[in-house]
């Protein structure tokens, strides 16, 4: 009997009589062994004379005679009556039937295995039926065991099936048939037979069956059985007629195969349990080798996205070279049997894995693999991962640490959850679930049998509602297989690779391997797509405001923000940058006050040494506290000293201002009549203090009188003797006159020398203000434009003031984009090519991120918070943190710059920090520096994936590159000096230079963009200048701006993944974004 057919139970009872005899008292065998199994073109029968159709059972001549049929719809009868006859034939010449086919069968063999056909003999006959043939085998020949059953199942299917083949063929011909058709439809005829057997025996006989060397088989015998027939007796003949011959026989190649693929595999899996496993793989190998449409062929056509999602054993924990199972498939899912296929197919098909970790020893080491991970963990991390990579496979194999240490009676629950939430998450994917492999504690092994078999029906519920989800079952894996309790050894991960492999053509078998979504770009000179607020920002704005003084005495003029309500301060130090300041975040240096309804916060040096102290003024009568610096907080410790009320208030109206006008160094106290300049002087000589005053009244040192419309009063030393000038500043156009301090009015004398306009005026814009602070330590103060709450800043510097007709100030451009206790970037954490949102704190270097799912639309949030995936890093005063990604592998790494000098050290993205654990694998120092100016910019100017370390100089626009070739490493250069690649183009004051891909060539182009209007101007890159020759294309103005106000910051990032950087506007208060999807650019 065929191993795995259900039979009735008294043929199951007797397994050594005919199963179509009927011991005394039993009823006769119903239904036969195998009920009628039809294919789409194919049918297989084994019946009993007693119970088979009217026309079969004329065929026998008793009840109990056996009838095995095999059926294909449009058989040609007239090559089956040919090989009937052969048959009566060769029993008249006195040979048995059975013998016949074994002969038939055995002169076919391919070799690679070899059947016993010991104890297997009979007799009978082959008639032709419609649309096929039917073997009838009379009661008393009817082997009286199970592996005569076996044998009678492969020596029958192959015979009938080879002969049906030759003649399937013979029909694809035509009515015309050449003279090659014969032996060639033979030589597959004959070929199908030996596969067949050979096949079926290898897997009755419990040998293990290496699928690849089957295909081996397959292909050379099938090439030798064509090649035979075509190049021995047809010789002649083809050279006469070759083309046309060649062309047919391909086409009956394509039919027969398509007949294989789709009729006779149906029929013969159907051959009990034994012939279902062989039959399986028997139609795999027809299918791609002949048909071309079969679940290989499929898995080689397609583009295939697979995330491999689960835990350690995902990840590769045991496996030797830490590839768990991803390598072994790899290799099968890249492996073909011939150079032209392989061709085709790298040109057709890419495999990638993705996922956020890296592991193993493969070409593509991604996966979504996470150590220690429970079911719900796991699903925690697809539910961020799937959306992130959208595959089109997903490979689950979850619950092992379930089953060793969590709630194993709930873990079925949470896997159908976590299949559910893959689904949702890209619902166009498909999803092959793996039972648990085993383990080798006994308890813990007996929990992943009853789970395994909840897998099983989740699998198949999930399949019998229409769910794309197969089952990987990993029986195969035994407790020898494994290296320790839990995890497999190589041999174990290679029997997983199998298991995912098998589920994976059933994938494809379905036709459930959907298109790779993918985001295309073409250089199609076209236009940017408003897609509004992409979002919403982090934070609500603060009630802020940005002043200048020295906090640590070094005469330069730092940054601050000031928070009205609490009065705490951050500072940014001002560090020379190539002859422009460089802010160095210092955090927060003072916790605040929390300033009173009337009481505003300033910042004077009322000691004399040198650094600004923190005063609080009361707007109403004047009266001011002090803290005097000590070098502002610091790690906790509190940095200012409390000085108390050192002023006790004026009489007067007016403005009050803190100014040196004695030049001794500290800050007097000023009254300035707003309506006519005119201003009164107490010369601090130390505050109040102990109820002793601290001040002298010096009465009205400037008599007012000079302002026109719109003007009003600033102090500012403009000629670097210490002592602080009178300036008028009008408040439209800007422009400055001065009156420089000579001791001030007295006695009736005058004591200000007119110096007339110092300053033609420079523009504001709303929410900006203008001001004068030292920022090269010159002594000189110099006159910048800034945002109040944030935001850009202009500078001049102080070169004597405008004089007769020569401008006496040195435009710095823009000094300032946006400093903040957290500022906002972007760069591709997870590697899917849609650059993120990060928030980062300049103090510790800690990072926020938010990954990107498409941005805000329609009023749904389109950023999933992945929380804080860095801690940070301490760091010098000279340093800042950047993004870029180092070693090519798509995920943008932690940089840590040293202004001046250039170094650089790296931090390589493993996934970022998560659940305690760190994702950043530290390479130390990359880059030594570089000579030259400009803080370093990092950008792949090669296209190799690799960003390059790059100087631009702002002031001519020049570029030098040193082009990453891994970066410095264990005492050896990483960096090839390519030299200026770019000359510069000559921009303006208010405009920038930037370098972001907006074609399609993965270059980061040269743009120029106006930090006002937000207009931009590209040149593309075509390899950038190398001697003397140019490698830039100008491609003119790509952008005509936006009007978004002041306190924007433009900035480009990949929003979309389409491999052009799009065009973004920062709110720096908000945090939000705004978005122009870059589809080419505006036409030139």
């Amino acid at each position: 009997m065929l191993t795995g057919v259900a039979v009735p139970g008294h043929a199951q009872a007797r397994p050594s009589l005919n199963p179509c005899e009927a011991p005394a008292g039993a009823t006769a065998l119903p239904a036969g062994v195998l009920p009628p199994v039809t294919g789409q073109k194919s049918a297989i029968r084994l019946v009993c004379a007693a119970d088979a159709p009217a026309d079969l059972a004329a065929l026998t001549t008793a009840d109990d005679d056996v009838v095995v049929t095999f059926e294909v719809a449009g058989a040609n009868r007239a090559h089956l009556e040919e090989e009937a006859a052969k048959i009566r034939r060769a029993q008249e010449n006195g040979q048995s039937l059975g013998d016949y086919i074994i002969s038939s069968v055995e002169s076919h063999k391919l070799g690679v295995y070899h059947p016993s056909t010991a104890g297997f003999g009979f007799n009978g006959s082959v008639r032709v039926i419609d649309n096929g043939l039917a073997l009838v085998i009379p009661a008393d020949q009817v082997g009286t065991d199970a592996n005569w059953w076996q044998k009678l199942a492969a020596f029958w299917v192959a015979f009938a099936a080879g002969v049906l083949m030759a003649s399937l063929c013979l029909l694809t011909f035509g009515a015309t048939v050449p003279p090659a058709a014969g032996p060639i439809c033979g030589a597959f005829g004959g070929f199908t037979k030996g596969l067949t057997s050979e096949l079926m025996f290898a897997y009755f006989d419990n040998r293990q069956f290496d699928k690849d060397v089957w295909t081996e088989a397959f292909a050379v015998a099938l090439s030798y059985a064509v090649e035979g027939a075509l190049l021995g007796s047809l010789l002649g003949w083809v050279e006469v007629y070759g083309s046309t011959l060649l062309t047919r026989i391909a086409d009956a190649v394509r039919a027969t195969g398509g007949w294989i693929g789709k009729s006779f595999v149906e029929a013969l899996i159907y051959v009990g349990v034994g012939v279902v496993a062989v039959g399986v793989r028997v139609a795999r190998k027809l299918k791609d080798l002949l048909e071309g449409v079969g679940a290989r062929d499929e898995l080689r056509k397609r583009d295939l996205k697979i995330m491999p999602l689960g835990d350690s054993i995902t990840y590769g924990i045991g496996s030797s070279t830490q590839s768990s199972y991803r390598a072994d498939l790899w290799r099968k899912l890249n492996e073909e049997t011939a150079a032209e296929t392989k061709a085709k197919v790298a040109a057709a098909q890419r495999v990638d894995f993705v996922g956020s970790q890296q592991s193993g020893q493969l070409p593509d080491r991604d996966n979504e693999g996470h150590s220690g991970a429970m079911i719900g963990q796991i699903a925690q991390w697809a539910d961020d991962a799937v959306p992130a990579w959208r595959p089109n496979l997903v490979l689950v194999h979850a619950g092992t640490n379930d089953m060793d240490r969590g709630d194993a009676g709930a873990a079925p629950a949470a896997l159908g959850s976590l299949i559910d939430e893959v689904l949702k998450d890209a619902p166009k994917a498909a999803v092959v679930v793996a039972t648990l492999v085993p383990s080798k504690t006994p308890a813990v092994n007996a929990r992943i049998t009853t789970f395994n078999g909840r897998v099983r029906d989740l699998v198949a519920e999930r399949a019998r509602a229409g769910r794309h989800v197969v089952l990987a079952d990993m029986s195969a894996v035994t407790p020898a297989d494994l290296v320790d309790s839990l995890h497999p050894n190589d041999n174990g991960y290679r029997k997983m690779a199998d298991a995912f492999y098998d589920g994976l053509l059933e994938v494809a078998e379905n036709g459930w391997i959907s298109d790779v979504e993918k985001v295309t770009c073409d250089d199609t000179r076209g236009r940017w797509i408003a897609r509004g607020q992409i979002a919403s920002g982090t934070r609500e704005a603060k009630d802020e405001f940005v002043t200048f003084a020295d906090m640590d005495g070094d005469k330069r003029d730092d940054y601050l923000k000031v928070d009205m309500k609490t009065g705490a301060v951050q500072a940014w130090l001002n560090r020379d940058q190539d002859g422009k300041p460089g802010w160095h975040p210092r955090g927060q240096i003072a916790s605040g006050t929390s300033p009173g309804q009337d009481e505003f916060i300033r910042f004077a040096d009322i000691d004399g040494d040198g650094r600004d102290d923190y005063l609080l003024v009361n707007s109403d009568n004047g009266s001011v506290k002090a803290w005097l610096n000590k070098g502002g907080d610091v790690d906790g410790r509190p940095g200012w000293e409390p000085r108390g009320q050192i002023a006790s208030g004026t009489p007067g109206k007016g403005r009050l201002v803190f100014a040196d006008v004695d030049g001794d160094k500290r800050a007097d106290y000023l009254r300035v009549d707003i309506d006519t300049g005119a201003v009164h002087a107490w010369l601090n000589k130390g505050g109040d203090a102990g109820g002793a005053p601290g001040w002298v009244d010096r009465g009205q040192i400037a008599a007012g009188g000079v302002l026109e419309d719109g003007d009003y009063v600033e102090f500012a030393d403009v000629d670097d003797d210490a002592k602080a000038d009178y300036l008028t500043v009008n408040g439209e156009t800007g422009a400055v006159k001065a009156w420089l301090n000579k001791g001030g009015d007295a006695d009736g004398e005058p004591g200000w020398q007119p110096r007339g306009q110092i300053a033609s005026g420079i523009e504001k814009g709303e929410g900006q203000e203008r001001a004068f602070a030292d920022l090269d330590g010159d002594g000189r103060d110099d006159y910048l434009v800034y945002g109040l709450k944030g935001g850009r800043a202009q500078a001049f510097l102080n070169r004597g003031g405008d004089s007769g007709g020569e401008p006496g100030w040195k435009s710095l451009g823009q000094i300032v984009d946006r400093l903040d206790e957290e500022y906002v970037t972007f760069a591709d954490i997870d590697g899917d090519k849609r650059d993120d949102y990060l928030k980062v704190d300049q103090a510790t270097g800690a990072v926020q991120a938010w990954l990107n799912r498409g941005g805000d639309a329609d009023g749904k949030p389109g950023w999933h918070h992945r929380g804080q995936i860095a801690s940070g890093t301490s760091r010098g005063e000279e340093e800042y943190i950047r993004f870029a990604d180092i070693d090519g592998d798509g995920r943008d790494d932690y940089l840590v710059v040293t202004n001046g000098n250039g170094s650089v050290k790296a931090w390589l993205n493993r996934g970022g920090d998560a659940d305690g654990k760190p994702g950043w694998e530290p390479r130390g120092q990359i880059a030594s520096g570089t000579p030259g100016s400009g803080m370093p910019v990092f950008a792949d100017v090669n296209g190799d994936k690799r960003d390059d370390y790059l100087r631009v100089d702002q002031q001519t626009g020049a570029v030098h590159a040193w082009i990453n070739s891994g970066g410095d490493q264990d005492g050896k250069p990483g960096w090839i000096d390519r030299g200026q690649i770019a000359a510069g183009v000559g921009h303006g004051d208010l405009e920038s230079i930037e370098l972001a891909n907006v074609d399609c060539d993965a270059r980061a182009d040269y743009l120029v963009a106006n930090v006002r209007t937000k207009a931009v101007r590209a040149w593309l890159n075509r390899g950038g200048d190398q001697d003397g020759k140019p490698g830039w294309v100008e491609r003119g103005q790509i952008a005509s701006g936006v009007d978004v106000g002041e306190g924007k910051l433009l900035t480009f990032a990949d929003m979309d993944g389409d491999g052009r950087d799009d065009y973004l506007v920062l709110d720096f208060d908000k945090g939000s974004v705004q978005a122009w999807i870059n589809k080419g650019g505006d036409p030139a």
